[in-house]
């Protein structure tokens, strides 16, 4: 991966409650949003705002694991707008809701 994409990364990393928009993300490292979906596609085999999902659900997973804070927490940590909308996007990408796989580890 380029230094500008693990850089990016990076600062996603320390603030995924911020609201990540595809622009957003471009802008940070100085490129087009049409450049960096090719790049990360390229490099990653998926997009931009997969990326961020992707970050946003293995810190998800952490949280899951290691803490027992609410759903509503976990969610507003990750930049979820509400522990509903947290728990779609989890089912979706992990195949459990939160509380099934805060159960099982």
């Amino acid at each position: 991966m380029d230094d500008r994409l693990a850089a990016l990364w990076a600062g996603v990393e320390t603030a995924l409650d911020r609201p990540w928009t595809l622009e957003l993300l471009a802008a940070t490292v100085h490129t087009s949003p049409e450049a960096l979906r090719k790049r990360c596609l390229h490099e990653m085999g998926r997009s931009p705002m997969q990326h961020v999902t992707y970050i946003r659900m293995q810190r998800a997973r952490h949280l899951l694991e290691y803490t027992q804070d609410k759903l509503d927490v976990v969610a507003e940590r990750l930049g979820f707008s509400d522990g509903m909308t947290f728990s779609s996007a989890f089912k979706r990408w992990i195949g459990l809701t939160p509380s099934d796989y805060r159960q099982r580890h």
